[in-house]
């Protein structure tokens, strides 16, 4: 696979037109958006996507498709996420999966733990069943 050399580091392009500096400038608002998204995530999931190697970044890039073909997240029947929030989430983790394609990390195993959960399946969409992205443990939350 070829690799990716940075371009744009020291100096971007002008933009050009009116119009591409107020694409410009919405950008960049968004831009910032997803910087705190992804801080705040990572507040609570502690970088667990760097133990999931990019394969974990491609799986959760999958979910987050699949949430923006319904038009944002749902669980148990309720809208958890708006569909910006999905665009802006998937926009964090083609990033995350570029790190991990550009860089590698020193990767600490983690003994057993709780902070890392994500969705691995619906039963009759009542019951979750959660997955820990360290240690693979497995919690059934049911409806209340």
């Amino acid at each position: 696979m070829k690799k990716y050399t940075f371009k744009y580091q020291e100096k971007l392009p002008e933009p050009e037109g009116r119009l591409q500096e107020e694409v410009l400038e919405k950008f960049k608002i968004l831009q910032q958006e997803a910087l705190g998204i992804f801080i705040d995530k990572n507040n609570h999931f502690q970088s667990c996507f760097i133990e999931n190697g990019i394969n974990g970044s491609k799986i959760m890039l999958g979910h987050k498709l699949q949430d923006l073909e319904s038009g944002g997240k749902v669980l148990r029947g309720r809208q958890i996420e708006s569909l910006t929030e999905c665009f802006l989430d998937a926009s964090n983790y083609g990033i995350m999966g570029a790190m991990q394609s550009m860089y590698s990390f020193d990767q600490e195993k983690k003994a057993q733990c709780d902070k890392c959960m994500y969705e691995i399946e619906s039963r009759d969409g009542r019951d979750v069943v959660m997955c820990c992205a360290r240690c693979h443990n497995t919690l059934q939350l049911k409806e209340r």
